[in-house]
């Protein structure tokens, strides 16, 4: 009767999950509005499902039960033009520019996780327990650890790319990069928090990656 219980309080909620408009991110340039001129190509290679807005199941057995893949539309800009706009940015200031960066995407995957917070009060709570694997494990294995509180909603972003850099000398560089980012707000029926949220990991994942492409 627990689990019924928490299936219709679940789908009673929904309209608190969707997503009426994007999530506008703060961003005053965009692609070819910067003084970088370096030609950027994305190829995005990702899972569909990377891609898509999705609730994720209100079935409590199910192991996306409460997880929300946000989707590429529920961003704007869109993620694959503010990763090219905050490149030309980065690369800007670099001393020796590429001529031709080609990114090869695998993985861009923006999810809200609300379980521990559904699930509290059930039987079967206490964090998140071992009814889903957590997100971040999912994506990455177990080696995948980030700081946050466990018990709350929280927002998860991933990237993984390999990253090919053409320079004028026929100089080329390789590199593989993985970022990750998490963020608790405060409950699933916070729709402000859960916005609050996704904003801040989707700017400290792209500005991390293009961080990440200057070093080493």
């Amino acid at each position: 009767m627990r689990s019924i219980f928490w299936i219709v309080l679940f789908i009673a909620c929904m309209p608190a999950c969707s997503l009426n408009k994007p999530y506008v991110i703060d961003e005053d340039k965009t692609v070819g509005s910067l003084g970088s001129k370096v030609a950027i190509t994305v190829i995005d290679t990702r899972p569909s499902d990377d891609r898509k807005f999705n609730v994720g199941s209100f079935m409590v057995f199910k192991s996306n039960y409460g997880i929300m893949t946000l989707g590429d539309e529920s961003f704007s800009p869109p993620l694959n033009d503010l990763l090219r706009i905050r490149l030309h940015r980065h690369i800007a200031d670099w001393k020796e520019q590429p001529k031709e960066i080609r990114i090869n995407l695998s993985r861009m995957i923006f999810q809200s996780n609300h379980q521990a917070d559904l699930l509290q009060g059930a039987s079967m709570s206490g964090g998140i327990g071992p009814l889903g694997v957590l997100i971040a494990e999912n994506l990455h294995g177990k080696e995948f650890e980030l700081d946050y509180d466990k018990t709350r909603p929280f927002v998860v972003g991933y990237v993984q790319a390999t990253v090919d850099l053409t320079f004028d000398n026929n100089k080329k560089i390789k590199k593989q990069i993985s970022i990750s980012k998490i963020e608790n707000f405060p409950n699933y029926m916070d729709a402000k928090g859960r916005e609050l949220a996704a904003i801040s990991v989707a700017n400290q994942v792209i500005d991390s990656f293009a961080e990440n492409l200057g070093n080493g």
